[in-house]
C-alpha cells in the first residue's frame, strides 16, 4: 500500500505540458496496480487542450499513438515504449 499512497499527493502544477503527462503516468500506474484513482488526475489544469506526441520518430510517433496506454490517451500526452503489463 506504500505504492498507493505514494501517489495521492497531487505534485505541484509546473504550467507545462509536464503536468498533463505526469498525471497519466499516475492514473496508468494505479489502474495497472489496482489502486484508486487519484483525484488531482482529473484536474483540468492536468490536460492537455492540444495532443503532444513526446517522440520526434514517425515510426515512434504512430507506436505512441496506436499503443499508449488509456490514460495517455485521455490526457492527450501518448507516449511511446510503454511494454509494462
Amino acid at each position: 500500500m506504500a505504492q498507493a499512497a505514494a501517489l495521492l499527493e497531487a505534485p505541484p502544477l509546473t504550467d507545462t505540458r509536464w503536468d498533463a503527462h505526469l498525471a497519466a503516468v499516475v492514473e496508468h500506474i494505479a489502474r495497472l496496480h489496482g489502486h484508486p484513482v487519484p483525484a488531482w488526475v482529473h484536474e483540468p489544469e492536468r490536460f492537455l487542450e492540444h495532443v503532444w506526441i513526446i517522440p520526434r520518430d514517425r515510426t515512434m510517433r504512430e507506436a505512441a499513438v496506436l499503443y499508449s496506454p488509456a490514460a495517455f490517451i485521455r490526457h492527450s500526452a501518448p507516449s511511446a515504449n510503454w511494454n509494462c503489463a
